[in-house]
């Protein structure tokens, strides 16, 4: 079967917003085998409060990809964590703001503000704007390089933020924290089905998986389309079938790396609602009025397990 194939007919049954709606698509995945978690592609280190870059080993939610479909407008885009701190952001946002209530648990919040942020169906030429030709762009990552064209294939709006002399198809960030008790436990507190992935003749394989029946990688293996069709119905069927094979293709290098290579077992879960919230929240706030906005999440935890 050809993965394309899926995709063409899983583009039949998503219905495009309105002409009056702003529809953020997001996914990502954070990593859960250490003390820490976060969301990555760049080296090590983090952005404080007041925007001063910080080098140190942090565990970090890796590539957190963000896309904006729907009505053309401007509008103001944040970014909230919650008990962490930002890695890296692209564009650089406008500010960052630290709030917490000493002697207070997990109130500690850094929200980092984009304001004036455009969204345009077409790609505007402007000198000396990072991004305006979209050959090369900003982007200088360590761990994604790879991936940023797959990110651009999208066929989402671009993003215009003059502020931060930048203009591309997606926003970009990163985050760290500690590891969270709703990420904790057996199977890192997996709800529901999971896929498994493993070296099977030195080869990258993949199984189905339920934490709350027996784990084992004794299953029928998943070919590549059987694993998009699973993450498309993980994300609701309601992420573009672009941005589901720019996951994939995202992730499966690391996963062999640390499959054939590291000799690892690991697990992918889609996170709760619940769960995406302690990671991180986003938000779009159009200047205009008569603009609705609704949220696509998926967020996936990956971590190593012993079967």
């Amino acid at each position: 079967m050809i993965p394309f194939l899926y995709f063409a007919l899983a583009d039949t049954v998503i219905v495009e917003p309105p002409d009056e709606m702003v529809s953020v698509h997001e996914w990502g995945v954070i990593e859960l085998d250490e003390s820490q978690a976060g969301a990555v592609g760049v080296p090590d280190g983090y952005v404080d409060a007041e925007q001063y870059y910080h080098q140190g080993e942090e565990m970090q939610v890796r590539a957190p990809v963000v896309w904006f479909h729907g009505a053309e407008c401007s509008g103001i885009f944040s970014v909230e964590l919650r008990n962490g701190c930002f890695d890296e952001l692209m564009p650089n946002p406008d500010s960052i703001a630290h709030l917490a209530i000493p002697g207070v648990e997990g109130s500690d919040v850094v929200i980092a503000f984009w304001r004036d942020l455009k969204l345009v169906e077409e790609q505007i030429p402007i000198d000396g704007m990072q991004g305006a030709s979209l050959d090369g762009g900003p982007f200088q990552l360590d761990c994604f390089t790879y991936a940023v064209p797959m990110w651009r294939d999208v066929p989402a709006h671009y993003v215009l933020h003059p502020g931060g002399q930048y203009q591309d198809r997606f926003i970009y960030y990163e985050s760290s924290m500690s590891l969270p008790s709703a990420l904790s436990g057996e199977y890192y507190n997996c709800q529901g089905e999971a896929l498994v992935f493993f070296a099977d003749d030195d080869k990258l394989a993949c199984v189905r998986g339920d934490p709350a029946a027996e784990m084992d990688l004794d299953g029928y293996r998943l070919a590549n389309e059987d694993v998009l069709s699973t993450l498309c119905d993980w994300g609701d069927n309601q992420l573009e079938s672009e941005e589901v094979l720019a996951l994939w293709r995202t992730w499966r290098p690391v996963l062999r790396t640390r499959c054939e290579l590291e000799g690892e077992t690991v697990i992918l879960f889609p996170l709760t609602p619940e769960q995406e919230d302690v990671v991180s929240k986003i938000e779009f706030v159009p200047d205009e009025d008569w603009v609705d906005v609704r949220y696509e999440r998926l967020l996936l935890g990956l971590g190593t397990v012993n079967l």
